[in-house]
């Protein structure tokens, strides 16, 4: 097995709400185990979506500035690991690299 996910939002919840179950995700050309995620339920996923909405008038008062502060940062993640996030999607879907990079990333 490649990577197991094991932090990240939401994916944090199914742990933290003492669930074990996991989902596998496969490289669909090999068939190989390349992590290994928490599964979430609903009570899970409601959760998560109480915390958005929790958050949300926090983010309406950054005014745009403040928020195209946000995502210009998240932009630079998103630039900075294009090929690590393009080889995931090539692992997970079986996808070409070039057509991971340039329709996904």
């Amino acid at each position: 097995m490649a990577e197991t996910t094991t932090e990240g939002p939401g994916l944090t919840t199914a742990q933290q709400n003492g669930h074990s179950k996991t989902i596998e995700v496969t490289n669909p050309a090999t068939g190989e185990v390349i992590a290994s995620v928490p599964a979430l339920d609903t009570s899970d996923v409601a959760g998560v979506v109480a915390r958005a909405r929790a958050a949300q008038p926090g983010w309406a008062a950054l005014g745009f500035d403040g928020r195209a502060r946000i995502l210009r940062r998240a932009q630079k993640w998103v630039v900075d690991n294009a090929d690590r996030i393009a080889r995931t999607i090539v692992s997970e879907n079986g996808k070409a690299y070039e057509d991971a990079q340039l329709a996904e990333v």
